[in-house]
């Protein structure tokens, strides 16, 4: 098949977090035999890397590019609440895409949409079998929105729906206010194993004693990952070493927290998949101390929650959003927005997880994406009507 693959982020390097399952999900799709087109909003400083398939196509949406920054940073969610004018350039990204999917559209066989809006909404025009995944930013937006119940049967009467989890599933449902026309995907997104680096090499590479308890976290560094509640939870742990991969604007403010607190926190910024190897192998624990804003959003299912279990260690994560329903082996959950709680469970006995084979995988979930849309092409998924 011919697809499209409409976004609102695409990673411009390997260490790049913006769109990393959605570059996976292409190359997994192009595995399959399939041609590939991702269209996506360009970065504002940085070019993404050009090939044939899939074919990449960055779409411009203001000038100067400097302007461009809805996306990307720390993610539109925060970007647009630093600055609300971005907001605007958000509508106008939606009409550039609604304009080059139309264009392109007839060269493609099927669609697939990651978030609801804007770029869901656009698959859902085209006319052609589609699959939309919902997330949990875009969720967030959907609940929020006037006419919310037309646009969520415009979305089911349109599309195949691709949950990340069953919370997921369940909140887009009480918008729509009935149960979904179509069987639903309700999957976190997949992840390539990662096979971590042996521990003395880890911590050697990471300046870190093999005495100390590493708990080690990977994240956009925004509110909503909850890092603060993980410093607080190591405050007074001479033991302890906080290990962070990511990049954000809480940086700073992470750092001097750590400070005053005593805790001994690494900021490493953005990894590459040897970077991770690197974190993974070095740390006792994983922390996903995620939290429900005042505004309401909560997390989806974290990917490198996956990632890291995938690598054998033991995760800590809140009991918010949709982790809690994805029922993933080897992760304690604890109270959201408590140290106290977190502290308590990283203190007491960690189990690595001792069942992968329920980790999602790319080559899975493409095979299942494939099935749904060929099942699109034999029974249109255009009904119509709302």
């Amino acid at each position: 098949m011919r697809l499209g693959l409409l976004s609102t982020s695409y990673p411009t390097r390997e260490d790049d977090a913006a769109g990393r399952f959605v570059e996976a999900m292409a190359h997994a799709l192009v595995a399959r035999g399939h041609a590939v087109d991702a269209l996506f909003p360009e970065h504002p400083t940085r070019d993404h890397p050009r090939g044939s398939n899939p074919s990449l196509a960055p779409l411009a949406y203001a000038r100067p590019r400097r302007l461009e920054r809805t996306f990307y940073g720390a993610g539109v969610p925060d970007n647009v609440r630093a600055n609300p004018a971005l907001a605007l350039l958000g509508g106008a990204f939606s009409l550039r895409l609604l304009a080059e999917a139309q264009s392109r559209a007839r060269r493609w066989d099927a669609v697939v949409a990651h978030f609801l809006l804007p770029t869901g909404l656009v698959a859902a025009t085209l006319g052609l079998p589609a699959v939309v995944i919902a997330h949990s930013a875009d969720l967030h937006l959907l609940e929020r929105l006037p006419g919310r119940r037309a646009l969520a049967r415009f979305l089911d009467a349109r599309a195949t729906l691709w949950f990340v989890s069953d919370d997921a599933r369940r909140r887009f449902e009480r918008v729509l206010g009935r149960h979904l026309r179509r069987a639903p995907i309700v999957s976190p997104m997949g992840i390539a194993p990662i096979l971590p680096y042996p521990r003395g090499e880890a911590r050697a590479s990471l300046g870190l004693s093999e005495a100390a308890f590493v708990v080690a976290a990977l994240a956009r560094l925004v509110p909503i990952k909850g890092l603060d509640v993980a410093i607080d939870a190591l405050a007074g742990r001479r033991d302890a070493v906080l290990v962070v991969g990511g990049e954000g604007p809480e940086a700073d403010a992470l750092a001097r927290r750590a400070a005053r607190l005593g805790v001994d926190l690494r900021l490493l910024g953005p990894l590459g998949p040897e970077g991770k190897r690197t974190l993974f192998g070095a740390a006792d624990a994983f922390v996903v101390p995620s939290r429900t804003l005042p505004s309401g959003r909560s997390e989806g299912v974290p990917v490198a929650m996956l990632e890291a279990l995938s690598a054998g260690l033991p995760v800590v994560a809140s009991r918010v959003g949709g982790i809690p329903s994805a029922a993933l082996p080897g992760v304690v959950l604890v109270p959201e927005g408590d140290p106290a709680a977190l502290a308590a469970a990283l203190r007491g006995p960690l189990e690595p997880p001792r069942d992968l084979t329920r980790l999602p995988t790319w080559d899975a979930l493409a095979s299942r994406l494939e099935a749904a849309l060929d099942q699109g092409r034999t029974t249109s998924v255009f009904r119509g009507g709302v």
